[in-house]
């Protein structure tokens, strides 16, 4: 590269950090209103944390109630059944979306976590909330939608038939759900 092109390449790329950092100083010129906090990281450091959008406040939450160890995935005895309570707090109208991290079908893992080409189930799991709402985990979806603060009793079924595998010693069927609260 002669040096010339380096130069031009150089304020380029100066240029654009300073545009990303004015665009920055713009941004966070909000007023305190509608900050709740700084987050400092160093260059290239990930950080984590809650993103308000509109007023700034959480104004809703959900949190699940219920025992989830234990399942005894026979094919006799399908579909297998989990009770649970979502708890919704919150103002105005919103929706609960549930999907899960592995598309719905509960996936061989052990303790580091799941096994890379690891087997799974053959069906995907259904949530069910009161009022026949339904949500197949291999689809995801809005499960419930309501206002204010509300205790909905749900289900978790999983059908099991038996061409699914039983696991090793030590391995077992796992999934990660979410349930997301949103208003709108």
């Amino acid at each position: 590269m002669k040096k010339d092109e380096y130069l031009s390449e150089h304020f380029k790329n100066l240029f654009l950090s300073i545009t990303i950092l004015i665009a920055a100083l713009n941004i966070s010129c909000a007023s305190s209103s509608e900050l709740t906090g700084n987050i400092e990281a160093e260059i290239g450091e990930s950080v984590a944390d809650y993103l308000f959008l509109g007023d700034g406040f959480i104004d809703i939450s959900v949190e699940f109630l219920g025992d989830l160890s234990d399942w005894d995935l026979l094919p006799l005895y399908s579909p297998i059944l989990k009770q649970g309570t979502l708890v919704v707090k919150g103002e105005g109208p919103w929706k609960i979306s549930v999907s899960s991290d592995t598309g719905g079908y509960m996936a061989e893992s052990d303790d580091n976590g799941y096994i890379p080409l690891g087997r799974s189930l053959h069906t995907p799991m259904t949530i069910i909330a009161q009022g026949s709402n339904r949500v197949n985990l291999s689809q995801g979806g809005v499960l419930l939608q309501g206002s204010g603060q509300m205790s909905v009793p749900i289900t978790l079924e999983q059908p099991v038939v038996w061409s699914d595998e039983p696991l090793p010693q030590g391995r077992a069927y796992r999934s990660s759900i979410s349930f997301v609260a949103y208003r709108y």
